[in-house]
């Protein structure tokens, strides 16, 4: 997936060399870009199948709920009227 947003927050970067991380990313926007990204995830499914079930299992771990983001959210508000009323 392409880094950016909210889905580069999310998505850690899948490291060959420790098996870590939950996706892959590419930054470029072109078709050169997401044609290498595709192909060292399928070169990485028939090659390090260890490697995938560990980020697959990465994943499903994580929480993507808006829980977290919302406190954030809560926390950011509560700082910005406290400065307001200052």
């Amino acid at each position: 997936m392409r880094a950016t947003g909210g889905l580069d927050d999310t998505v850690q970067q899948y490291d060959e060399r420790t098996g870590e991380g939950n996706g892959y990313k590419f930054w470029e926007i072109s078709a050169k870009a997401v044609y290498y990204t595709v192909g060292w995830a399928v070169s990485t499914y028939y090659d390090r199948r260890d490697n995938i079930r560990k980020m697959i299992q990465s994943a499903m771990a994580q929480d993507y709920s808006w829980q977290k983001s919302a406190e954030a959210y809560v926390q950011l508000y509560e700082r910005a009227r406290a400065v307001k009323q200052k």
